[in-house]
């Protein structure tokens, strides 16, 4: 009796095995990314701080990373959001843009595509490009921009900035209008 068990137990384990597979398609696609040597991340969050103080926390919707560099770059193919916080952990101004680069090699964010960058105050920038240099805490660019501000609405070439927004200037500026609110 114990023996015929055991034939059954052996057939039926054959037959699990025998039916198992899995779809060569499905695999393959696990594995299917362009270059093996960067990792893809989904929904990241970059929480950067000093002396255990929030300063920036970045968010994006996909981030691909050099696997083997330390000091290569990280690209937001599909858009990047950042947070910059003041001393009493506070949100003090937000920035969208359509694609981003942290330069890890030179401690600067890049970012580029319909870039908007606001404050508390309500001031607003629209630009095409801009670098945050966070060794300097600054944020330039040497691009056309425009600047909404209470009541005016200034636009020129170049731009440089706290990186919390809060002082700015325009290097270039080519006109400034009255706006009502």
């Amino acid at each position: 009796m114990a023996q015929k068990i055991n034939i059954v137990g052996w057939f039926l384990g054959i037959l699990c095995l025998a039916s198992c597979e899995n779809d060569l398609a499905e695999v393959q696609n696990l594995f299917n990314y362009p270059d093996p040597e960067i990792e893809l991340i989904i929904e990241p969050v970059i929480t950067y701080s000093d002396s255990g103080i929030v300063k920036t926390k970045i968010y994006a919707p996909e981030l691909h990373r050099q696997a083997a560099v330390t000091n290569g770059t990280d690209i937001f193919p599909k858009g990047v959001s950042a947070e910059f916080f003041n001393k009493g952990q506070y949100v003090e101004s937000w920035l969208d843009a359509e694609y981003g680069e942290n330069r890890r090699s030179k401690s600067e964010i890049f970012v580029s595509g319909n870039v908007h960058l606001y404050n508390l105050e309500g001031d607003t920038l629209k630009a095409e490009d801009l670098i945050w240099d966070q060794k300097e805490n600054i944020l330039t660019t040497e691009k056309y921009v425009r600047i909404q501000t209470a009541g005016k609405l200034i636009y020129g070439f170049g731009f440089r900035s706290k990186d919390d927004f809060s002082e700015w200037e325009i290097k270039a500026m080519k006109g400034s209008v009255g706006v009502e609110d």
